[in-house]
């Protein structure tokens, strides 16, 4: 029986390796009569999933109103409760009672009030404003437009929201099309800046001045790896742009750095594609000219992008067909992202399978055919089962009814990936604790809903478990109470599959690569005193640490070790085997501490090392803990376990050139040193 079924597997490898584009089994089965307790045939030009009544399984949101590129009637988005199991009830006249119709283009669901629920932004068009929907927390909805927004009339296509200005609080992005959905002058997009009770519009100042005609997208995403988001943006009429973030929230048009591409492109969404760690562009629409073949740029590793659509596709996979939206998804649970695309005409969804670096193939008979005209997608675990199901909004032609596809395929098996987080004790926001996570899964998608992540305190024992919030595009924020801890981020999806970053150090509060040294003149006209030098434990041990009463100049030794750049402990300085351990300086620290060396050395400071005055004499006081600044303390490495505690000001760790002169003091004050003993020995056999 064993050889019998090698025989057979043998066969069917063998059959899949001759014909490898056997269309595969249909994953993605249309069941929207069955599960939708109500299915409209309003003009619903986007859709949103997440859990807005808090009760752990994802609900469905529809943006509806008519027309296409002139004013229809005016319609209500739609709100359908999940039961847990995926099924859905239509409850939109009692979560948006007495809300008016409009004409919606796309919808957000973000916690704006930042009181844990998902509030609904509108980007609506036709000269409807945009509106503002808070959650009561339970996920009924009240308009709080006139009181949290400034007065905006533009065509908006698309909202999308971001942590703008690291605050805490999620800023909205609104595109502009003008006074005309297609054609005419363009307009200004928009930035409004999160007070916590109310939007201030900061366009004029964070923005590219620039009136575009026809954008349609915007996606927030960190395309240099610099932990900030960037902007790029999608343009059905002139080029795609890109904005780069300054790492304060004020964006440059960098939009050279970028390929050009079609006329009719519809919708662009980020995400590795092949597999470098770095977010690539799949566009639909893209061209060339008006033609509707989708493209696909590829990073180039510095946030620039190059055209690879001719490379990327395998034959007869771009098919030219009109599209209007796309998602990035790993389908197969292969690690890679996979890419399902929203039809327009003809209307069937498609999928392009990944090879896991960017090659792309049409993979017909995943997902059932449809015909109808979709105008945006999203995907979430709406039934619980462990895979990524798929909702569609149709509109514009056929029946316009909104579909769900329920995915029957392998579940979900891949834990997230953190591409970046934050270290303090390296350089950036360790003023505050801000700890920033680029946190990626196997679905990309501007939405809160994919991902659980804490930051736990202390993971050695776990102590605390800090919610992380999400604050756009893939990035998460948490913020540490105090300094002097070790941190973890764990994130973990909607599947239970679970992922640990390395372990950080935040030692003290510090800005690692904007310390500047700071004004001040150093004194070194003062012999040192016996204390200066005597070199025990208890105090400000500064120069050397001797081996006993009686012993003679030891002279300081440098550890090459210790001037390694990976090791961010101070410049050692040690000397032969005394016994005692001198402190350490906060001399030549590189941003990245992972070193537990356990003796340096400092000139004296005027302070002991638990921050009682020196008392051993008036000293050398070059004052290393703070150029200029008397009084600053650093304590020794090794109390706690190699990783740096320190009480200075701010200005001891993280960069060299915050200590550029303290090599040098430490060899004067030597030098010092070794003169007093000489004059002491020459007086005793005078």
């Amino acid at each position: 029986m064993k050889t019998i079924t090698f025989k057979i597997g043998i066969l069917v490898a063998i059959g899949t390796w001759l014909n490898p584009h056997t269309a595969p089994a249909q994953q993605f089965k249309e069941e929207s009569t069955s599960r939708f307790s109500m299915i409209y045939s309003y003009y619903s030009e986007g859709v949103e999933l997440g859990d807005i009544d808090n009760d752990g399984d994802i609900d469905i949101l529809f943006a509806n109103g008519e027309g296409y590129s002139s004013k229809g009637n005016a319609q209500k988005n739609e709100v359908h409760i999940n039961d847990g199991k995926g099924k859905f009830t239509d409850e939109t006249n009692q979560r948006l009672a007495g809300i008016p119709l409009t004409r919606t283009r796309d919808i957000l669901l973000a916690d704006i009030d930042n009181d844990g629920d998902l509030d609904l932004v509108e980007a609506n068009v036709f000269g409807d404003p945009h509106r503002l929907l808070l959650n009561d927390g339970k996920g009924f909805f009240t308009n709080a437009t006139s009181t949290w927004f400034p007065t905006i009339n533009d065509y908006g296509s698309d909202v999308d929201a971001a942590d703008i200005n690291n605050d805490g609080l999620l800023d909205l992005y609104f595109t502009s099309t003008g006074t005309k959905v297609f054609g005419g002058t363009g307009g200004q997009d928009r930035v409004l800046i999160n007070t916590g009770t109310s939007f201030v519009d900061e366009t004029k100042t964070r923005l590219p001045q620039v009136l575009v005609a026809e954008t349609l997208g915007v996606e927030f995403v960190d395309v240099d790896m610099d932990l900030d988001l960037d902007i790029y943006l999608t343009n059905r009429g002139p080029k795609n742009q890109l904005y780069l973030n300054d790492g304060t929230g004020h964006f440059t048009d960098i939009s050279d750095k970028i390929p050009e591409d079609g006329d009719m492109t519809y919708e662009s969404v980020l995400g590795d594609l092949n597999g470098d760690g770095w977010v690539d562009v799949f566009s639909v629409n893209y061209g060339p000219g008006s033609g509707f073949n989708e493209g696909v740029s590829i990073n180039d590793g510095t946030g620039g992008f190059v055209d690879k659509s001719k490379e990327l596709f395998a034959p007869n996979s771009n098919i030219g067909a009109d599209d209007n939206a796309a998602v990035l998804v790993d389908i197969d649970s292969d690690s890679d992202l996979d890419v399902i695309v929203a039809a327009l005409s003809p209307g069937t969804e498609r999928l392009y399978v990944n090879n896991g670096k960017g090659y792309l193939t049409l993979t017909p008979g995943v997902i059932q055919v449809q015909n109808d005209a979709t105008l945006e997608c999203a995907m979430a675990d709406v039934d619980n089962n462990g895979t990524y199901d798929l909702v569609s909004a149709n509109g514009e032609s056929g029946t316009m009814k909104n579909k769900l596809y329920i995915n029957y395929g392998p579940p979900d098996t891949n834990p997230p990936k953190f591409l970046q987080v934050q270290d303090l004790e390296g350089k950036g926001l360790a003023e505050s604790g801000v700890v920033l996570a680029n946190v990626i899964d196997d679905l990309v998608q501007d939405t809160p809903v994919r991902l659980n992540i804490v930051l736990v305190v202390n993971p050695e024992t776990e102590a605390q478990n800090i919610p992380m919030l999400w604050v756009g595009g893939t990035f998460y924020r948490g913020v540490l109470p105090t300094p002097g801890v070790s941190y973890q981020i764990k994130a973990t999806d909607r599947q239970g599959n679970e992922s640990l970053s390395l372990v950080y150090t935040w030692s003290e509060n510090m800005v690692g690569e904007d310390i500047q040294e700071p004004p001040g003149d150093v004194n070194i006209g003062d012999e040192p005193s016996e204390a200066d030098v005597a070199g025990d434990d208890s105090g400000a041990t500064d120069i050397a640490a001797d081996g006993g009463a009686g012993d003679t100049t030891h002279t300081p030794e440098v550890i090459d070790s210790d001037l390694k750049t990976e090791d961010a402990g101070s410049t050692d300085v040690r000397t032969d085997s005394g016994g005692d351990t001198a402190s350490r300086t906060d001399v030549a620290i590189p941003p990245s501490d992972a070193g537990d060396d356990d003796a340096s050395v400092g000139v004296d400071s005027g302070m002991t090392d638990s921050g009682a005055p020196d008392t051993g004499g008036p000293g050398v006081d070059t004052n290393l803990g703070d150029i200029g600044n008397p009084g600053d303390t650093t304590s020794a490495d090794t109390t706690h376990g190699g990783k740096k505690s320190s009480k200075d000001d701010g200005c001891s760790a993280g960069s060299q050139r915050g200590r550029p002169s303290a090599t040098i003091l430490i060899f004067l004050a030597c030098l010092l040193l070794i003169r007093r003993r000489e004059q002491t020995g020459a007086k005793q056999h005078g």
